[in-house]
């Protein structure tokens, strides 16, 4: 951890500050959440901290990297566009064009045109995914009961929306992951969704001083996933993952990915930008991001 820290002092400086996290629905997950000198909120979540201050890290360094090419004059597009760091250029590059393949995936099924299927719990206990998720989730003050549903779109990577509501079935959150590796994509949306659910912590926080005026946005965006579940969730056989049949989205035309940090800087950002339309998110349809 020490060692990170000193070769991370360029990014680490970009903080105005940065706090150690705990969730009242998963304990044992170690999350770092700093903020940036221009009021923008890194996270980074993990099993330990060298691991939670890593992601927290490039996250950094994709704020950074973005908000430059922004003032250049660049253009991004956070409901269509992907974004990745990663200290391996390849790896970033790869990781971006997935993040597209996932917005991509996530609009199709949230605007109703693609249908999403539920894992089976089984596949999830033996890919060691259920036993990680109750390492973290015990000791919780409050208890969620989660589940995997796999986006049945066309050619791409592998699509998780992971979800998680109340032992009651309220206050619904959602995470999603992508990637060719069925596991990989499920434990990315995983932690999407331990991250996502700080929203909800806050917001029950608010709810018991009666202000809730700051967190508007999420509790609407919660209420819109309630709304919409019965559509995005319906009744139906568990299944194992699909394989997918392309490691990336056949994108038509090609996405440009190029590469947005500068030389020298600590991790390789890679911007993704597809050649379709921006989704037709609109106040009917609500947004599938917290």
């Amino acid at each position: 951890m020490d060692q990170l820290c000193r070769r991370s002092q360029d990014l680490t400086a970009s903080w105005q500050r940065h706090d150690w996290r705990e969730s009242f629905f998963a304990p044992g997950l170690v999350i770092l959440q700093a903020l940036t000198q221009d009021g923008r909120t890194a996270s980074g979540a993990g099993a330990t901290r060298d691991e939670a201050f890593g992601r927290c890290l490039g996250e950094t360094a994709e704020i950074l990297a973005l908000a430059r090419h922004r003032r250049g004059g660049g253009g991004f597009d956070p409901w269509r566009d992907g974004i990745a760091a990663h200290p391996d250029p390849v790896l970033a590059c790869a990781a971006a064009r997935n993040e597209a393949c996932e917005r991509a995936a996530v609009a199709d099924w949230w605007l109703g045109h693609e249908p999403a299927a539920p894992v089976s719990a089984a596949w999830i206990a033996q890919a060691g995914i259920a036993a990680g998720l109750d390492a973290m989730r015990q000791g919780a003050a409050l208890r969620r009961r989660t589940d995997w549903w796999q986006i049945r779109s066309g050619c791409e990577p592998c699509v998780m929306v992971c979800r998680s509501v109340s032992l009651e079935g309220q206050d619904p959150i959602l995470g999603f992951g992508c990637h060719e590796d069925p596991v990989v994509a499920a434990e990315k949306a995983l932690r999407e969704l331990l991250l996502m659910e700080m929203n909800l912590m806050e917001l029950l926080a608010a709810r018991g001083t009666g202000d809730e005026s700051g967190l508007q946005e999420v509790r609407a965006r919660i209420r819109g996933y309630a709304l919409h579940a019965p559509r995005l969730f319906p009744d139906a056989a568990e299944e194992l993952p699909a394989a997918p049949c392309a490691l990336v989205r056949d994108f038509q035309p090609q996405p440009e990915c190029r590469e947005i940090s500068e030389c020298g800087d600590e991790f390789s950002v890679w911007l993704c930008r597809p050649g379709t339309p921006s989704p037709l998110f609109t106040e009917a349809t609500g947004l599938p991001y917290l």
